[in-house]
């Protein structure tokens, strides 16, 4: 993927990034409530909204050039009552002609175990190759190590298809190759 598409797409979720976290700090915490921003110019515009409730809050900005570029951005945190918290984010940019990227993530704690997960996607137009890396973990015993976790990641270009491999922590690992199969090994 070209190097300027993605330090151009980087600075467009940066500023959306700060569009919202700037929304969701300036916001008192006092009781429940949403404030949102707008630009809107000739050529693009930018957005963002927070909202604040109960159990949390949570934060979105946005920015993009008519037609031609796009990115955004979201996070929240929460805190149920029994003392269960959870925190997430995501981005998502992409620029016509070159190429899209989006990331998300999530840490989680409650009285069943702690969670974490993270996934990843990336395509460069200009060349059709593509990549999605993904991982998710579970602390069942809440003592610090990882009881149960799963990784994959995929390589993608178009036209000739994919190839997946999927490593857990529990069953083995697995690597899949469009029109040839899959070959799995056991722990």
């Amino acid at each position: 993927m070209q190097r300027s598409f993605l330090m151009k797409t980087s600075s467009a979720i940066a500023l959306g990034l700060t569009v919202m976290l700037s929304l969701s700090l300036n916001m008192p915490q006092a009781e429940a409530q949403t404030q949102t921003k707008t630009y809107k110019g000739t050529s693009g515009a930018a957005a963002g909204a927070a909202k604040q409730g109960t159990y949390g809050k949570g934060a979105c900005g946005a920015t993009g050039k008519y037609s031609q570029s796009m990115a955004k951005g979201c996070a929240a945190t929460v805190t149920g009552p029994e003392g269960s918290t959870a925190t997430g984010g995501r981005t998502t940019g992409y620029k016509k002609g070159e190429g899209a990227a989006r990331a998300s993530g999530y840490e989680a704690s409650t009285d069943k175990g702690n969670f974490s997960g993270a996934k990843t996607r990336v395509y460069d137009a200009q060349t059709g190759a593509g990549s999605r890396s993904t991982s998710k973990s579970a602390d069942i015993n809440k003592d610090g190590t990882s009881d149960y976790s799963v990784d994959g990641d995929t390589a993608y270009q178009k036209g000739e298809g994919a190839t997946t491999t999927v490593d857990t922590q529990n069953k083995g690992s697995a690597t899949c190759t469009s029109g040839t199969g899959c070959d799995k090994e056991n722990p």
